[in-house]
């Protein structure tokens, strides 16, 4: 859905397993998650070591400019 009033629907009368989610609600609560999470994380010493040795698995980084198959 898209700019629903309500941004999040559910009527169990006609299903219980369907929920509607506006985009931009579904964006806004992601960011706004992640926002509280890493002020979270980072505030404290032994979680930001933790967290930082997880997002290094997690994410991989390319020098700039590097060529690969598709930019070739």
């Amino acid at each position: 859905m898209d700019k629903s009033i309500p941004e999040v629907r559910y009527d169990p009368s006609v299903s219980t397993d369907l929920v509607l989610v506006s985009i931009a609600a579904l964006r806004d609560a992601f960011f706004a998650g992640m926002h509280d999470f890493l002020i979270n994380v980072y505030s404290d010493k032994d979680k930001a070591r933790l967290v930082n040795s997880r997002f290094e698995k997690m994410v991989h980084q390319f020098p700039l400019g590097a060529e690969d198959e598709t930019t070739r």
